[in-house]
């Protein structure tokens, strides 16, 4: 969509549009009780705040998440806070089940957002179903493989949809599968999908080995100390192989890292920055932070916007 058009149709008094000659969504929003209307505001507004929705719905992602997990409050690198982070489970969990009793009023066509639970984690996940559909065609055979199923496009859709591709794979022996369609689903670009999924082989080999982690480059030790372990072996590998998968892993790293997603540096930008791993070498990788970086100005508008839950919503139910 034009930026242009974009911005005229978010910021529109919302009091006088139609949708598909439906009431208004400020008409809608006053069914809602004020406090209520409230719980909302706070709701998107922290969704929003994460870059990976906001991404989501201007079209730069096929898909974006919010997700927490309890089982990794004991990794500080993930949490610094962890009263913070319990804080806002707690909130998100009480303010969705507010969503879940309106959301009748704002049927979405464009996008499914849905909760998914899994254990100790849950996630929120907003789907633009038109690019996860081009996502999801175009890998086929990779998420048959992920499934088990030779189901058609428009059935693993649904499924994405209705949460049933989140977390469901995450594990071994899905888990190199999962973490490809994962990647391509967030927008990250093949190249640094693959690195990601080399990386964590790697991690994975070697925190299953029996090595004294102090003997380790420091860069490496970091990653093993939150990297989940399985039984570790008896016997010692031969130490050509410690040293040669360590090799490995240290040049990837030397190469790859946690990439910002912009070129610009704001440090008063009111949003969240989604990372992800690989390089800012590949051109995949130039063409995203290029596409995020025009895009921001408009997306701190909305944010700081007093027609904020009407412009929002007004996005999420577009025709």
């Amino acid at each position: 969509m034009n930026l242009f058009l974009l911005l005229l149709i978010c910021f529109t008094p919302l009091t006088s549009q139609e949708i598909d000659n439906k009431p208004s969504i400020n008409h809608r929003l006053q069914l809602i009780p004020p406090e209520e209307r409230k719980a909302l505001e706070g709701f998107f507004r922290r969704l929003f705040y994460h870059a990976d929705f906001s991404y989501t719905l201007f079209g730069l992602k096929p898909m974006g998440s919010i997700d927490y997990s309890l089982s990794h409050l004991r990794f500080p690198v993930f949490y610094k806070n962890p009263e913070q982070h319990l804080y806002l489970m707690a909130l998100d969990e009480k303010d969705w089940n507010v969503w879940e009793r309106c959301q009748h009023l704002f049927p979405m066509e464009k996008y499914s957002f849905v909760k998914v639970e899994k254990d100790h984690s849950f996630g929120f996940f907003l789907v633009n179903k038109e690019k996860s559909y081009a996502v999801i065609e175009k890998n086929l055979q990779l998420f048959q493989n992920l499934t088990g199923k030779k189901i058609c496009p428009r059935t693993l859709l649904h499924m994405l949809c209705q949460g049933q591709l989140a977390y469901s794979f995450s594990s071994a022996p899905y888990s190199t599968l999962y973490h490809k369609a994962l990647g391509l689903l967030y927008g990250y670009g093949e190249e640094n999908v693959q690195v990601f999924i080399k990386r964590n082989q790697l991690l994975q080999t070697l925190s299953n080995l029996p090595l004294d982690v102090k003997n380790l480059p420091s860069e490496i030790a970091r990653y093993l100390g939150r990297t989940e372990t399985s039984k570790r072996p008896a016997k010692s590998p031969p130490k050509i192989e410690v040293a040669s998968l360590v090799s490995e892993l240290k040049k990837l790293l030397d190469e790859n890292h946690f990439v910002k997603g912009t070129k610009k540096d704001n440090p008063f930008l009111p949003i969240k920055r989604s990372c992800f791993f690989g390089s800012e070498e590949y051109a995949q990788t130039q063409s995203l932070m290029e596409s995020r970086d025009e895009i921001t100005s408009l997306i701190v508008k909305i944010y700081e916007s007093e027609i904020f839950l009407e412009t929002i919503l007004g996005m999420l139910t577009a025709p």
